[in-house]
């Protein structure tokens, strides 16, 4: 049997010495303190909605906001990264703003915030009738979703 010998044109050859950022596959998003402090929070919320429901829901709600937060913190370390592997350095730390990348037509924005305006004034109203008439069943339900989505995102 014939020696199988790697391929030699460049196309097909892994090389990983030319590597400049740091490969972190399936490593989580967060570290494993962080994330463990957030899953508390949100078990300490599920555990505390038998004495407050709506005071549990709150906290689940930001233990959600923060884990967000952290996440998206993260997302942008790992982006800045992979960025830095294929601009050039004086390139690397550009980010593009919403100027950058959106025209603005002044006529359609000062529409668009009047109608905007009056939608939330709308979801206000609606929100303040709502907020009477939740019930426990209500609560605890979006306290599971709550719970689910911060399970979910922690295993990213």
């Amino acid at each position: 049997m014939p020696d199988v010998k790697p391929p030699t044109t460049p196309a097909l050859r892994k090389d990983t010495t030319t590597t400049t950022a740091p490969v972190d596959h399936g490593e989580p998003l967060l570290p494993d303190d962080e994330g463990k402090r957030i899953a508390l929070r949100m078990r300490h919320a599920v555990v505390g909605f038998v004495d407050g429901p709506r005071d549990a829901v709150a906290e689940a709600d930001q233990a959600l906001e923060e884990l967000a937060a952290r996440l998206t913190e993260a997302m942008d370390r790992r982006r800045r990264t992979l960025r830095r592997s294929w601009q050039p350095a004086d390139a690397a730390e550009y980010r593009p703003t919403t100027a950058d990348t959106t025209t603005v037509d002044t006529a359609t924005a000062d529409t668009t915030t009047v109608d905007t305006t009056t939608a939330d004034t709308a979801t206000a109203d609606t929100t303040t009738a709502d907020t009477a008439t939740v019930d426990t069943e209500q609560l605890r339900l979006t306290l599971r979703d709550y719970r689910e989505l911060t399970e979910r995102l922690l295993r990213l």
